[in-house]
């Protein structure tokens, strides 16, 4: 549910934000609850002092794993995808999660010898393929010049390579940290994602900029930020690593069809995204779906 409208969130947030801005403070709240929530575990928890004192004192390669994992699952894929929705109804950004499904899927054939690369996993992944097309195409019919065409085409090529960053993200945290701590897990991701992010915007969208919208933004914009960051990443995340710890990476990446049902339903109906569409496009869409 939070995962599916989190692209509309992201786009109610960039009217405030520029793309990066939004997510880099995005990670930071998803950061922030991760924190608190691992404090109160800490000092409530019954036997969870043992448990974080051993995730810590494991050494630094399981941090940098978490830490690899969490960048390519939250860092890269949301900077990237907050930059493709610029161009984008976030119910086309939505279409294309399944591509995020097939990376892990022929990933995991290799590395993960528990998660085979089945030929139901196949067919699936293909009709999935199938409805990111369907639902690309009214995008570039209703590009009103070559120009928009051409944002579009970047567009659909940057969510493509998020999707794909996400896809590698999943395996990479089953294949190297499996059976960690969700709070620790999500913690450590989400503040690594934070530093990229705050890093990149700062080279994107420059220090002159972060100041300005940091400072100046009006009470709204920091409520979307707020959000998204604790919902769609801190609380989520939490519920990803748990998802990976145990049903695998490929088993996780298919909650990404209940997303898509979610995402679209809300950018249709809330941010009006299907309606200069005719109703043969429409029912593409549909079909798609």
């Amino acid at each position: 549910l939070v995962y599916g409208t989190a692209f509309a969130a992201v786009q109610q947030g960039q009217k405030y934000f520029n793309s990066c801005v939004l997510i880099a403070y995005r990670m930071l709240f998803g950061f922030g609850i991760c924190f608190i929530i691992f404090w109160f575990r800490f000092f409530l928890q019954p036997g969870y002092k043992q448990i974080a004192r051993a995730h810590f004192q494991s050494g630094f390669l399981p941090i940098l794993h978490l830490a690899i994992g969490g960048i390519l699952f939250h860092g890269v894929m949301q900077c990237m995808a907050a930059i493709a929705v610029q161009w984008l109804p976030s119910a086309a950004a939505q279409i294309t999660q399944p591509i995020s499904t097939a990376t892990a899927a022929i990933i995991s054939h290799f590395v993960l010898p528990d998660e085979p690369f089945t030929l139901f996993k196949f067919f699936s992944l293909i009709s999935a393929l199938i409805g990111v097309i369907l639902n690309a195409v009214p995008s570039f019919l209703h590009a009103s010049s070559p120009n928009e065409t051409k944002n579009v085409s970047i567009g659909y090529v940057i969510i493509f390579v998020a999707v794909i960053a996400q896809g590698v993200g999943m395996v990479y945290m089953k294949w190297k940290t499996p059976n960690t701590d969700v709070t620790i897990a999500a913690m450590i991701q989400v503040g690594a994602s934070a530093i990229l992010c705050f890093a990149f915007s700062l080279i994107y969208d420059k220090p002159r900029t972060l100041q300005r919208q940091t400072i100046h933004n009006k009470p709204m914009g920091w409520l979307w930020a707020l959000i998204i960051g604790v919902l769609a990443t801190g609380i989520a995340g939490h519920g990803y690593v748990f998802l990976v710890n145990h049903i695998g990476a490929t088993g996780a990446s298919f909650i990404v069809f209940g997303q898509i049902f979610v995402g679209i339903v809300v950018g249709v109906a809330f941010c009006h995204e299907w309606s200069g569409y005719r109703w043969w496009e429409i029912l593409m869409c549909v079909i798609g779906v």
